[in-house]
């Protein structure tokens, strides 16, 4: 077996199946800690920093529920697997309100275990993907929104979305343009006003490139090197416009 890169607490009262638990845990995750009751594992978790919580039920001072309740209200994301007794299962429910992700019957099987501690890693890792891939995209709009101008039309041709470069530009806010048809935004005797009325009306499919004469809020003219691109759905029909 692989070690899987998890910080774990482990918190069960009776020392034998501790100390049972812990020899297999130590080969295979990071960092292995743990505790014989609530009170214990929770000081722990407060001071490590901890990936996974495997708990028993019932334990003195500081039972099972308890802890998961304590640590939630800290961490809701937080993997909890609970090591039940056949006498316990009354407990399921709980267990499922209070957001625990698996369950294990005493005496664990340490495959089983393996298998769920993989795929929480596998999940984590997931997680931490989407969240590095959400702040690239920020950080892409950022980027976008103070170097070019950015529009989005829909498939009536109205505005649904510019770019703050667009609003500096142009003396609109966001607000302002909403819903409004971008055909009005064409400054009055445009030379390709019309090819451009079309492109929208018959809702063409190709890529428009060109200058076009804009006004700005105040009715000054303005002119900006555009590229119409339509976007497809997946049956290929045009779901928006990005200028």
């Amino acid at each position: 077996m692989h070690k899987i890169g998890l910080n774990v607490l482990y918190v069960e009262d009776d020392a034998i199946t501790r100390e049972a638990l812990l020899e297999f845990l130590t080969e295979v995750t990071k960092k292995v800690y743990t505790a014989e009751d609530g009170k214990k594992a929770l000081k722990i978790y407060e001071k490590e920093n901890i990936d996974v919580l495997i708990t028993d039920i019932k334990m003195p001072e500081m039972n099972g529920f308890e802890l998961i309740k304590k640590i939630r209200e800290k961490d809701r994301d937080i993997p909890v697997i609970v090591t039940t007794a056949y006498d316990e299962v009354d407990y399921l429910v709980e267990c499922i309100e209070l957001g625990v992700n698996h369950f294990l019957l005493k005496p664990i099987e340490t495959d089983k275990l393996y298998e769920i501690l993989k795929k929480i890693v596998e999940n984590l890792s997931m997680q931490k993907n989407l969240v590095q891939l959400a702040y690239l995209l920020a950080e892409y709009k950022n980027a976008i929104d103070v170097s070019t101008i950015l529009i989005k039309v829909d498939t009536k041709g109205n505005i649904t979305y510019v770019n703050k470069e667009f609003e500096n530009i142009s003396q609109y806010k966001l607000e302002e343009l909403e819903g409004l048809p971008f055909l009005e935004l064409l400054y009055p005797a445009s030379y390709n006003i019309e090819e451009i009325t079309d492109y929208f009306t018959l809702s063409m499919k190709d890529v428009w490139k060109g200058e076009l004469k804009l006004k700005e809020k105040d009715g000054s003219p303005f002119y900006v090197k555009l590229t119409i691109v339509p976007i497809t759905g997946e049956e290929k029909q045009i779901i928006e416009y990005v200028l």
